[in-house]
Formats: structure tokens, sequence, C-alpha cells
């Protein structure tokens, strides 16, 4: 298993994505959306943490765009 990859990105999502089956194109991905309503504080922390998690299915077509984001910031420094 791979370590993960932490980047600020300009999206108000996170996301971790994963390799299904031995083909290598095959990918699946849990999905958060931060900020309201999707948000919830963890009460006397002052934290906040994901409400949803949307599992994204490999034939979705919401695939190809985290490709394209998780590629953009894969090629960041620091």
């Amino acid at each position: 298993m791979q370590e993960p990859i932490w980047r600020e990105i300009e999206e108000s999502i996170a996301f971790h994505m994963i390799d299904v089956g031995t083909d290598k194109e095959a990918k699946e991905a849990l999905l958060a959306f931060w900020g309201e309503p999707f948000m919830m504080a963890l009460e006397n922390r002052g934290e906040h943490v994901p409400r949803y998690l949307i599992h994204v299915k490999s034939q979705s077509e919401l695939i190809s765009r985290l490709q394209d984001i998780f590629v953009r910031c894969r090629l960041k420094t620091g």
C-alpha cells in the first residue's frame, strides 16, 4: 500500500483514490466535500470533519476529474 500524498488543493474537496482489481486503470475513490452543509463540528474540540463520504465507482465520470486533480497536485513541490 502506498503512503498518502497530502497536498493543499484549490477545490473544496478531499479524496482518497485507490486501484481496484489488477487493472491499474481501474480506480475508485472516497470523496468528501468541505464546508456547509457537508461538514460537522466536533463538540468541545473546535474541529470540523466530513459529514458524508461519497463512494465513487470506477465507471463514474468523476474518476477522470479526480485523476486530473491528483496528477496536478502530485506535481506540486512541498
